[in-house]
């Protein structure tokens, strides 16, 4: 195991950020209205920005009960496909 997993999952990480990226970006511009695509771009942005900062939340956990961190995490999931699954009809109207 030892370093190469890290760097392993970092890299998949990485992959997947650089082909989700521009289908979001591409959705937030085909759905926003001409006047705000600039603000909507910028909040697309934030978001990320917010989804990184909350990527610490286990490493900040980290020395508590593994059974702990990874609950949270699970929550976390559950939330945003609720979040998610509540706003998809809303979504695919506008697309």
């Amino acid at each position: 195991m030892g370093p190469s997993l890290l760097v392993r999952t970092y890299l998949i990480l990485t992959f997947a950020e650089l082909l989700l990226s521009p289908i979001g970006i591409s959705f937030v511009t085909k759905v926003s209205p001409v006047k705000y695509k600039g603000m909507m771009m910028g909040g697309w942005f934030v978001a990320t920005a917010i989804g990184n900062k909350l990527v610490s939340i286990p490493g900040h956990m980290w020395g508590m009960d593994l059974t702990i961190v990874w609950g949270t995490l699970m929550a976390i999931c559950l939330l945003a496909a609720i979040f998610i699954f509540s706003i998809i009809k809303k979504l695919n109207k506008v697309a």
